[in-house]
């Protein structure tokens, strides 16, 4: 007779540690989900425009609608060089020739999105 007791009392004490231990992991999922959710937040990247044309030794801007603000970009010194601006909002071409074209990628670091850019040089 006790060792019916002493067991039943083992299934129950064993039940209810089994329940609370489970409700604890879905509160740690849950919390889990949540910062992982809280902690990307990514901006879409855009430029105003994707092909400018620019006179020789003359400096255009593109304009940066949004993005991460941190970006690589190729460049192609025979026809342009490409800077970004100190605000980080305008990307600017100065022409080193006439009657080019060169095409060019800006990539957002954080975000790996890459946009083509074109840029033709003119007298």
């Amino acid at each position: 007779m006790i060792k019916k007791m002493l067991l039943s009392t083992m299934m129950v004490v064993s039940g209810v540690t089994m329940i609370s231990c489970n409700r604890d992991d879905d509160r740690i999922n849950k919390e889990t989900e949540n910062s992982e959710i809280g902690a990307i937040s990514l901006k879409e990247f855009s430029l105003e425009k994707t092909e400018i044309s620019v006179k020789r030794g003359k400096t255009e801007k593109i304009r940066i609608l949004s993005g991460n603000g941190n970006y690589n970009y190729t460049q192609n010194l025979q026809v342009a060089i490409i800077n970004l601006s100190k605000d980080k909002e305008y990307l600017e071409i100065t022409a080193l020739q006439d009657g080019g074209t060169a095409s060019t990628h800006v990539t957002d670091i954080k975000s790996g999105k890459r946009i083509k850019i074109t840029i033709h040089t003119t007298k």
